[in-house]
């Protein structure tokens, strides 16, 4: 509103100079200039009542927080004051010794459970399975390039006879059990 009386009064006042009325103009540019000081105090006053007004919000949460806390204590004495320190203590050391024993008795049954997996048996399954994909290249190969019997493929061929002999002797031991 201030800022709006200002510049009617500078417009008047250039109203006044364009008529020669060079009093009459100054007085609007008094008039403009108190306006203007007018404006800033208004300003001032308004940054003013914000900061007021955000103290009193912040007072009245503090005074919020403190009401709750104050009911909020009493409860925590009470819990403080009937949980057994002991107690406490004693049931986490017993669950403390029934996790370690868990923890024991399942390491020892993954290992038990991975020896059994793991025999020979297995390593052997995977050299046959090796020596298998082997060969099959090996025919794969040798049809498409027309040749048969190639010295460069022997090798492929030798370690089939390799692990025969370790199936056959496998057996052989399961026999004798």
């Amino acid at each position: 509103m201030c800022i709006r009386d200002r510049k009617k009064d500078i417009d008047k006042a250039k109203a006044a100079i364009r008529k020669g009325n060079e009093e009459g103009a100054k007085l609007f540019l008094a008039n403009a200039v108190q306006k203007q000081k007018e404006s800033l105090n208004m300003l001032k006053m308004a940054h003013k009542m914000d900061a007021l007004s955000s103290q009193v919000k912040s007072n009245t949460h503090n005074t919020e927080l403190m009401q709750n806390l104050n009911s909020l204590t009493p409860l925590l004495n009470f819990q403080a004051d009937n949980i057994s320190v002991e107690n406490v203590y004693t049931q986490m050391s017993s669950f403390q010794e029934a996790m370690d024993k868990l923890t024991v008795a399942g390491q020892l049954v993954d290992t038990a459970v991975n020896k059994n997996i793991t025999d020979e048996n297995s390593d052997v399954a995977v050299d046959t399975m090796f020596n298998q994909l082997k060969q099959e290249m090996y025919v794969q190969v040798e049809g498409e390039l027309g040749i048969k019997n190639d010295n460069l493929f022997n090798e492929l061929k030798q370690p089939a006879q390799k692990s025969t002999n370790k199936d056959e002797e496998f057996l052989n031991n399961l026999k004798k059990l």
